[in-house]
């Protein structure tokens, strides 16, 4: 941008709402299909590795495949299959820090999570949420360095799951002119991450190792065929009153919309009211506050549609 307007125009664009508007319901069905697809995927390659064993080694082979992990099977506390991902994490999320205006007055109230005076992004408070583009569908990048070097380099982001090591290409945009305190900047927007957990996103700037960032990224949002509840399913937690927004792919048109909840053991119903809060393009967002005696398996009824979810005890830190 070569004028002030025009950095005005920037700096008024960067205080708009953080999350993008998920206009077209294809996105999320291709989305859904995806990952089914992953999944029939590792099964057809565990399943055709296997025969491949079978028909080499033999029946001798299958009776060692069968005794072997019996004779071998280390001691296991079982309770660490029920830790969450924060609670076994033996490093440290990479901690946010603040912007000023050039008045002194503080930017974001987020802040930027990265490496104070090299690289960050602008945080999203709520942290990510799995397999969700909106999260991510307003990202700003601030870089520090020599702006003549910086400005017009590519930067490469690639996030890498702790535990599994599956890697993805996160992000790839152009850095553009300063902005603030920083040298450089780039507005973008992040693939989704495909599931919850602990990840390090690896930055280059062209052919430079810029940094590297670990976050933790929530549990997906519940959802049924057209209605995704914007809450992640970590944050259903008992005791406290919960704000529920239902997404829908569809213009309801109505003030307000009746829905049940059920607890899976004892099916118990009670009875909630979502009350009408904005319509976007071919959506609509209703809202309603929810709270929960009782941990467990949950469901709700609304619009005729389903939909499961797990209610936990507490919720944990981020930070």
């Amino acid at each position: 941008m070569s004028n002030k307007n025009d950095f005005d125009v920037l700096k008024t664009l960067e205080k708009m709402p953080k999350h993008k508007l998920n206009q077209h319901r294809e996105r999320d069905v291709l989305k859904q299909l995806n990952t089914k697809m992953m999944k029939v995927e590792r099964w057809k390659r565990w399943k055709n590795t296997t025969l491949h064993i079978t028909t080499i080694v033999g029946a001798a082979a299958i009776l060692f495949f069968f005794i072997y992990p019996i004779l071998t099977e280390p001691s296991f506390d079982s309770s660490l299959s029920e830790l969450h991902p924060l609670e076994h994490f033996d490093g440290k999320l990479t901690p946010t820090f603040h912007l000023y205006d050039e008045d002194g007055s503080l930017l974001f109230e987020d802040g930027v999570r990265g490496i104070e005076g090299k690289i960050g992004y602008r945080d999203i408070g709520d942290n990510f949420v799995a397999e969700d583009e909106r999260t991510g569908g307003k990202m700003f990048w601030y870089v520090w360095g020599d702006p003549n070097e910086l400005r017009g380099e590519k930067l490469v982001a690639t996030a890498t799951h702790v535990g599994t090591e599956e890697s993805f290409l996160l992000n790839e945009v152009e850095l553009s002119l300063g902005i603030y305190e920083a040298d450089a900047h780039a507005l973008t927007s992040f693939a989704p991450f495909p599931y919850e957990g602990i990840w390090k996103i690896d930055i280059e700037i062209g052919t430079l190792e810029y940094g590297q960032i670990t976050i933790y990224v929530k549990s997906p949002y519940p959802q049924s065929e057209s209605i995704t509840y914007l809450i992640s399913e970590e944050d259903i937690i008992v005791g406290e009153t919960l704000s529920f927004k239902a997404n829908i792919n569809k213009v309801i048109g109505e003030p307000s919309l009746e829905a049940v909840l059920i607890e899976n053991n004892t099916r118990e119903e009670k009875h909630i009211t979502f009350e009408h809060n904005v319509d976007f393009v071919g959506e609509s967002m209703y809202e309603a506050d929810v709270h929960f005696e009782k941990e467990g398996e949950w469901k709700i009824h609304l619009l005729g549609e389903t939909t499961s979810f797990k209610v936990s005890e507490r919720s944990y830190s981020l930070d």
